[in-house]
C-alpha cells in the first residue's frame, strides 16, 4: 500500500475537531484544561469531556502519547459511574490513539465496541465516527473493499443523525479508496460534490485535502497538467498556513508527479523537504514515501550512492510499517466482531419477534370478528350486484365524458396561451421603447457632434471624434437590445415547425458549447470557466435540429452566465465549473447541464418557465428563453426539468424520445 497518508489521515481527524481553536498549540491552554479538570465541583460527565479535550489538544500538537493517561483516567471514571455513552466516546478516542500508534488490532477492538454501544443503545448517528476510523484502518492496510463497506455504513449513520461534517469526511475517505481501485469517475464525482459545498460544511483545510484527492484521480487518468494544478494549489495553501503534516502530504504527491514528468530537480527538492519534515515529526509513513521518491530521483541523476542510501531507508521503514502477522490478527478479530454483532442482532430480533407475536394474538380475535361482519356484508353485496353493474356503466360513461373534457381543456389552454400574446404586446412595447429612446437621443447628439467636428480646429477634432465613436457604440448596443427583444418574441409566438431529421446530439453540443462560452467571453473578457464533458455513445434522435439547438444554446448560455455571476462575489477559492453529460435512458436520451453558480431559490423554481420571468438583472434578459425552450421540448414529447440547491448548483435536464412512436 502507498502509506504516505496514513499518519496524516489520522491526524486530520483531530484537526477537523479542533480547527476552530488554534490556541491548542499553546501550552498554557492545555494547562488551563488540566486545571479545570481537577475542579472538585465538576460533575463526572463534564470532567470526562475535559479529559477527552486534553487528549485532543496534545494530539493536535502531534504529542498524542502525552494525552494517553488522560484517556485512561476518563475511561475508568466513565466505567465506574455507568456512563454508557461516555464509555463509547472515550473508546473512540483510544481507538484513534492506537490507530496513530500503528496498533491496528487494539484500535479495531475499541472502535467496534464503541460502534456496537452507539447502535444498540440507539444513539442516533453517533456510530458514524468509529465506523469512519474502521474504514481508515482497512484503507491503510490496502483492503479497500472492506474500507468502502465501513465508510458507506458511516455515511448512512451520519446522514441519519444529520452530522454533515462527518458525512463529508467519510465521503472524502471513500473517494480516496475508490481512486485506489480505479473507480475514478465515482471518486471524481464525490470530490466535486465536496468542493461544491458551502464553507459552513466543508472547511478550507478539507477543500485543499480534496484537491489532493482530485489530483490523484487526474494522475491515474494520465492528465498530468490537471493533476499538477490540484496538487500545487493544495501544496501552496498548506505552505502558507505552515501546516507541516499537510505540507508533507501534498508535497509528496507533487514530488511524485514531477518525477513522472522528468522534472527531477524539482521532485528532489520537494521530496527532501517532505523527508526532513517527516523525520522531525517522527512520521514513518510520510518518511517512507519521501525516501522512495528521493531514491528514484537520485537514480535518474545517476547518483547511485545516494540512491542506494535512501533505498535502504525505504526498505527498513517498509519492514516496520508492514506486519503480516498483525494483518492476520486484524482479520481474525474482524471475523469474531462480526459474529458477536450477528449474535446480538439475533437476540434483538428474537425479542422483537416475541413482541410481534403478542400483537398478532391480539389481532386474531379482531380478525375473527371482522370475518363475521364481512360474511354479513357479502350477503348484502350480492343483493346489490345488479345495482353495482349499473353504476359501473354510468361511471364508464362519465369517465369518457371527463377524458373528452380534459382534451378540450388542453386545447383551450393552448389557444389561451396564443391569445395571451396580445396582452403581452404592451409589455414588449414598453421594453422596446427604452432602447429606442436611447438610439434616438444618441443619434441626435451624433448629428450635433458632426456639425461641431466640421467647425472645430485640429486640436479639438480628436476629442469630438472620440465622443462620436462612443455614441455610435451606444446606438449599436441599444439597437441590439431592441432587436433581441423582437427576435425572442417572434420565436416565442411562431407556430410552424421545422422538418425533423436524424440528429447527433453529441455533435450538436460540441458545436454550441464553444459558441455559448465565447458569447459570454466576448462581453466579459476576464470570464473563464472549466468545462467538463461526459458524453455517452448516443443513437441518432429524430428531432428538429433548429429547435433543439435553440434550447441547448439557451441552457448553456444560462449556465456560463450563472458561474460568472457567482465568481464576481465568491471567495478566491471558487472555481467556476459547468458539466455537460449525455446518457441513454429508458425514455430515450438525456442531456444534463450542471453549473456550480448561485442556484435558484425554491420560491421561484416553478416560475422560471413562465414567459417574461427572469432572474437576471433588469435590462439583461427578456425572460423568454426558458419558456420557449420548455415549449420546444414539450413539442418533441420530451421533458425539461430543473434541480437546484441555493449557492451550490443548478442542473437542467432534457429528455428526448428517440423517435415519434
Amino acid at each position: 500500500m502507498n502509506t504516505f497518508c496514513k499518519y496524516y489521515l489520522v491526524l486530520l481527524m483531530a484537526m477537523v475537531l479542533l480547527a476552530e481553536c488554534k490556541c491548542f498549540g499553546q501550552t498554557h491552554y492545555i494547562d488551563s484544561l488540566i486545571k479545570a479538570s481537577e475542579n472538585s465541583n465538576l460533575i463526572n460527565n463534564d470532567r470526562i469531556g475535559l479529559l477527552i479535550s486534553i487528549y485532543k489538544a496534545y494530539d493536535y500538537e502531534e504529542q498524542y502519547y502525552k494525552g494517553k493517561p488522560y484517556l485512561d483516567t476518563a475511561l475508568e471514571l466513565a466505567l465506574k459511574n455507568g456512563l454508557i455513552e461516555r464509555v463509547a466516546d472515550v473508546k473512540v478516542e483510544l481507538g484513534r490513539y492506537y490507530l496513530t500508534a500503528d496498533d491496528y488490532v487494539e484500535a479495531q477492538r475499541l472502535l467496534i465496541e464503541a460502534k456496537r454501544t452507539y447502535k444498540f443503545e440507539n444513539y442516533v448517528g453517533k456510530a458514524c465516527v468509529p465506523l469512519k476510523y474502521l474504514g481508515l484502518i482497512y484503507y491503510q492496510k490496502d483492503n479497500y473493499s472492506e474500507a468502502i463497506s465501513y465508510l458507506d455504513e458511516a455515511i448512512s449513520e451520519a446522514d441519519l443523525g444529520k452530522f454533515n461534517v462527518e458525512s463529508f469526511t467519510s465521503k472524502y475517505l471513500k473517494a480516496l479508496a475508490l481512486t485506489k481501485i480505479d473507480s475514478l469517475d465515482e471518486a471524481y464525482h464525490i470530490f466535486m460534490n465536496i468542493l461544491s459545498q458551502p464553507d459552513s460544511i466543508v472547511s478550507r483545510q478539507r477543500r485543499m485535502e480534496t484537491n489532493v484527492g482530485t489530483g490523484d484521480v487526474f494522475l491515474k487518468k494520465n492528465k498530468l497538467d490537471s493533476a499538477s494544478y490540484y496538487y500545487l494549489t493544495a501544496y501552496t495553501f498548506f505552505d502558507h498556513e505552515k501546516n507541516v503534516s499537510a505540507i508533507s502530504y501534498a508535497g509528496t504527491k507533487l514530488a511524485n508527479l514531477y518525477l513522472i514528468q522528468n522534472r527531477v530537480d524539482s521532485a528532489l527538492m520537494i521530496a527532501m523537504r517532505c523527508y526532513t519534515i517527516a523525520d522531525s515529526t517522527k512520521n514513518k509513513s510520510l518518511k517512507y514515501e519521501a525516501a522512495k521518491i528521493i531514491s528514484d530521483a537520485y537514480l535518474k541523476k545517476n547518483n547511485f550512492k545516494d540512491a542506494f542510501y535512501f533505498l535502504n531507508v525505504y526498505d527498513s521503514l517498509r519492514g516496520i510499517l508492514y506486519d503480516e502477522e498483525n494483518d492476520k490478527k486484524l482479520l481474525q478479530f474482524n471475523i469474531k466482531a462480526q459474529k458477536a454483532d450477528n449474535e446480538a442482532q439475533q437476540r434483538l430480533n428474537e425479542k422483537e419477534a416475541l413482541q410481534q407475536q403478542k400483537v398478532k394474538n391480539t389481532f386474531i380475535g379482531a380478525f375473527i370478528l371482522t370475518t363475521l361482519l364481512l360474511i354479513i356484508s357479502l350477503v348484502s353485496i350480492k343483493q346489490n350486484r345488479k345495482k353495482t353493474l349499473a353504476l359501473k356503466k354510468s361511471k364508464d360513461e362519465v369517465q369518457h365524458a371527463l377524458n373528452k373534457l380534459q382534451n378540450t381543456q388542453e386545447e383551450l389552454i393552448r389557444q389561451e396561451k396564443l391569445a395571451s400574446l396580445g396582452k403581452m404586446v404592451a409589455g414588449i412595447a414598453h421594453e422596446i421603447q427604452n432602447p429606442l429612446n436611447f438610439v434616438k437621443n444618441f443619434s441626435e447628439s451624433s448629428v450635433q457632434l458632426i456639425d461641431e467636428i466640421a467647425k472645430a480646429n485640429q486640436e479639438e477634432q480628436p476629442q469630438l471624434l472620440n465622443e462620436l465613436s462612443e455614441n455610435m457604440g451606444r446606438i449599436q448596443e441599444h439597437s441590439n437590445r431592441a432587436s433581441g427583444i423582437v427576435r425572442s418574441m417572434l420565436m416565442y409566438s411562431r407556430n410552424e415547425s421545422f422538418e425533423k431529421q436524424k440528429t447527433d446530439i453529441n455533435i450538436m453540443l460540441n458545436d454550441f458549447i464553444p459558441l455559448a462560452y465565447e458569447g459570454l467571453h466576448s462581453s466579459d473578457p476576464v470570464f473563464s470557466c472549466r468545462v467538463e464533458k461526459n458524453f455517452a455513445e448516443l443513437p441518432l434522435v429524430l428531432c428538429s435540429a433548429q429547435d433543439i439547438s435553440r434550447v441547448l444554446l439557451n441552457l448553456l448560455t444560462n449556465a456560463f452566465y450563472a458561474v460568472n455571476d457567482k465568481k464576481k462575489t465568491a471567495n478566491e477559492y471558487f472555481l467556476p465549473l459547468v458539466i455537460i453529460k449525455t446518457q441513454v435512458v429508458e425514455e430515450g436520451i438525456k442531456i444534463t447541464i450542471r453549473d456550480n453558480g448561485k442556484g435558484i431559490p425554491d420560491a421561484i423554481k416553478e416560475k422560471i418557465f413562465e414567459p417574461f420571468y427572469t432572474t437576471k438583472p433588469a435590462g439583461t434578459g427578456t425572460g423568454l428563453g426558458l419558456s420557449l425552450s420548455y415549449d420546444l421540448i414539450k413539442a418533441h414529447r420530451g421533458t425539461l426539468k430543473v434541480e437546484s440547491r441555493l449557492d451550490v448548483y443548478t442542473e437542467f435536464s432534457v429528455t428526448l424520445p428517440l423517435s415519434e412512436n
